[in-house]
């Protein structure tokens, strides 16, 4: 009697443990990503037309100043879609020209936007 509930309980332990069941757990899910980088530059050819830099502005909220020929500004938002506008000024305080509105798409891997001077 002894031998027959040792072996009917290893039975049970033996299936209890082998994970084969549905009851078993399942794997871990990773949450999608809701945030992305979005980098800002300002062409480097600028400089040669008098425009050093650029101030940039994201959904309406100042991002930054963008050098021209740098890395530039960059600020991580939503994924999803962005408005986008810059202004450059001459040395003198003089409107040199502006970018935008332009509507930026940030997806999962980030996005990077390029000013080009005209």
């Amino acid at each position: 009697m002894r031998l027959t509930t040792l072996l009917l309980g290893s039975a049970f332990l033996a299936t209890a443990c082998s994970g084969n069941g549905s009851s078993s757990p399942a794997a871990p899910t990773t949450p999608a990503p809701t945030t992305a980088t979005l980098s800002v530059k300002l062409e480097a050819i600028c400089r040669a037309r008098s425009i050093s830099s650029a101030d940039v502005y994201v959904d309406s909220n100042w991002l930054g100043v963008a050098s021209a020929g740098d890395s530039g500004v960059s600020e991580v938002v939503y994924i999803g879609n962005h408005n986008l506008t810059a202004e450059a000024y001459f040395a003198n305080g003089v409107l040199a020209t502006k970018w935008g509105p332009t509507t930026v798409a940030v997806s999962a891997g980030g996005a990077t936007e390029t000013l080009r001077c005209p």
